[in-house]
């Protein structure tokens, strides 16, 4: 089984992922595109069991996280560099795919409502959720 160590951008915190993805894939919804600053969340998901967090982290208190988010991110606390999202609802971690030196590899978009960015790519794109996150499965045209 192949392991993965990623950092943020100081160095000064680690996440440890084993074994492949469960899934990839890009995420447009507010919340994610926020954390991580871009137009849209590049995200590889993992078992909770496959990935491990270490160093100094900050993040949201869990009794104060945005209502509906269904996120508890981890940011360090030195350089603030974003390092994964415990999405424990699901069993499963976000980490976002940049911090990664391995090929991303995405399968379809959720959120895709929210898109500030067109993505012309063929893959399936949900307009909020796909079921396997709860949703209703209802996609969007490109």
């Amino acid at each position: 089984m192949s392991t993965e160590t990623l950092t943020c951008y100081c160095g000064a915190c680690t996440v440890t992922c084993e074994g492949e993805p469960a899934m990839q894939l890009f995420c447009h919804c507010d919340d994610c595109r926020r954390w991580g600053g871009s137009i849209v969340q590049a995200a590889k998901l993992y078992p909770h069991d496959k990935v491990t967090v270490k160093g100094p982290t900050i993040s949201k208190d869990k009794g104060a996280k945005k209502e509906g988010a269904g996120s508890w991110r981890f940011s360090c606390s030195t350089c603030g560099g974003v390092l994964a999202d415990d999405k424990e609802h699901l069993g499963l971690w976000m980490i976002p795919a940049g911090l990664s030196q391995k090929p991303f590899e995405p399968t379809f978009h959720l959120h895709y409502k929210s898109k500030i960015y067109a993505m012309k790519d063929g893959l399936p794109k949900f307009e909020t959720l796909s079921a396997a996150f709860g949703g209703d499965d209802k996609t969007l045209d490109e």
